[in-house]
């Protein structure tokens, strides 16, 4: 079993394309941000003002300092699907 590292935007980024096109066959349209305003939550979804579209998908910046790497997969896996 390989060990997934995901300790920055540009880490979450890349598996979010892998992700996205292994599961879905859909390609990232949105970006990912890691954001120090989330607290309490492990992430969110930011949407258009009329909800039709994802604007981005932001991280807890304090789930990226200390949290465990499973939790922070299926914190993006769980937002990527929304």
């Amino acid at each position: 079993m390989q060990l997934i590292q995901l300790r920055n935007q540009k880490d979450l980024t890349e598996y979010a394309r892998m992700f996205l096109m292994e599961n879905y066959g859909l390609e990232l349209t949105h970006e990912i941000k890691v954001n120090g305003r989330l607290t309490s939550s492990y992430g969110s979804v930011t949407y258009t003002h009329d909800y039709t579209d994802v604007l981005s998908i932001n991280i807890a910046k304090r789930l990226m300092e200390y949290g465990h790497q499973g939790v922070i997969l299926d914190t993006l896996k769980h937002e990527l699907i929304h």
